[in-house]
């Protein structure tokens, strides 16, 4: 039972682990008496209508429910990891939600706010859309993607209902195959998180969501919308995206964005040019066989942040001199780079630099110009041998570590 401040009571299920052992200790002791697939699927029987979504788990599970709970108002609730495994109640470590608990419908003229932590959700049902005023909804499915594997393949169509919802997460649904198209009919969703569904295959036409400004998609998808460019981003990140042939198209019409951030695009081996996104303070890159950085980013003046990291084919930074107002440079494990540029001692408002695996620097440039660096690192910069003179003149500098062993 999950007691709220308006008197309403929701009956949950919870998985749970035996007392006293954690995840990780389950996972690695062998000497466990572990459950086999078919016993599994008859211990969920009763409370699952289908059991097509159970693997072998090394886990011995069990399901508890009626659990108490306190803290559940009647505008938000918070059925998270870490506020399920508060209940005092429980007999060992809480995994997670069987599934959505239906007594949230009696909240429905009040409710605001959700967050659940459904370990092995099947279902979104769809009475969700009677929560009329519903404005965050984040659900997060299985608790390790190699250990289970969740079957929710599909969202019901109903949540293009929820008109006023203006943050959409979905996390860790690995059977997921797309949204549902009624999700273009949410004209008040400004933000769509979407991560670790590796079963996306499509999106739903996404241009008439005007109201959307923040956009997540970190899926293992096939490819972009090229109509994505219709949308008056603010911020961006893309992760696993196959194939970017639409990027360039996009970035050139996001004139409105102000954080990117790519990662783990195994065919981007340059950057489109970005020479239009004027109002861009935050770029990130990650995990991407970038070859280089085209030397529009120097027309970049709204800048504050730059980081780049694993980018195993990246030899080169362009002129960042045009970059003023950059505060945060952030340089890591980039082997192939073989030198900073000079004109980075014009970068005097760079209040951090973090140098970290950048195993090709033999030398820096000058830096005594850079009068409002606070916080210098230097890690396992193997062949940097010496730092650049008058670096007594960083009279803004507090932390300041050069240790190649990594301990700065």
């Amino acid at each position: 039972m999950l007691s709220s401040n308006s008197g309403c009571t929701l009956r949950v299920q919870v998985y749970l682990s035996p007392e006293g052992l954690g995840f990780h200790q389950l996972w690695s002791d062998k000497q466990h008496n572990l459950p086999s697939a078919h016993q599994l699927c008859r211990m969920l029987a009763p409370f699952s209508t289908s059991s097509a979504f159970l693997t072998p788990c090394p886990l011995p599970l069990q399901i508890q429910k009626g659990v108490q709970m306190q803290g559940i108002g009647s505008n938000t609730v918070n059925l998270s990891l870490r506020a399920l495994n508060s209940m005092p109640e429980t007999t060992g470590r809480v995994l997670g939600l069987v599934e959505v608990p239906e007594g949230l419908r009696r909240l429905k003229a009040t409710v605001r706010e959700i967050r659940m932590h459904c370990f092995a959700l099947t279902n979104v049902p769809e009475w969700l859309a009677e929560l009329e005023n519903l404005q965050l909804l984040h659900l997060d499915g299985e608790w390790s993607r190699e250990i289970w594997k969740g079957a929710l393949i599909q969202l019901p169509e109903a949540l293009g209902s929820l008109h006023c919802l203006q943050s959409l997460t979905l996390m860790n649904f690995e059977s997921l195959r797309t949204l549902p198209s009624s999700i273009v009919t949410l004209t008040s969703l400004e933000t769509l998180h979407t991560e670790n569904c590796w079963g996306f295959e499509e999106l739903p036409m996404m241009a008439v969501m005007t109201a959307l400004r923040s956009l997540t998609l970190c899926d293992s998808l096939e490819r972009l919308l090229a109509s994505m460019w219709e949308l008056n981003l603010r911020y961006l990140m893309l992760g696993h995206v196959k194939h970017v042939d639409t990027l360039p198209g996009i970035c050139a019409r996001l004139t409105s964005l102000e954080t990117l951030s790519i990662a783990a695009c195994d065919t981007m081996q340059e950057l489109p040019a970005l020479s239009l996104m004027t109002s861009l303070t935050l770029l990130a890159l990650c995990e991407c066989p970038l070859i280089k950085l085209l030397s529009c980013v120097k027309s970049l003046t709204a800048m504050r942040q730059l980081s780049l990291g694993y980018l195993i084919n990246f030899t080169r930074l362009p002129c960042l001199g045009g970059m003023s107002m950059l505060q945060h440079l952030s340089l890591y494990n980039l082997g192939c780079l073989v030198e900073l540029p000079s004109s980075i001692s014009l970068l005097t408002n760079l209040r951090l630099l973090t140098l970290d695996h950048c195993d090709g620097i033999t030398d820096l440039p000058s830096m005594c110009k850079m009068w409002s660096l606070e916080v210098l690192r230097i890690c396992y910069c193997y062949a940097l041998q010496n730092l650049p003179p008058r670096m007594d003149a960083l009279t803004a500098l507090r932390t300041y570590g050069t240790d190649i062993s990594g301990e700065s």
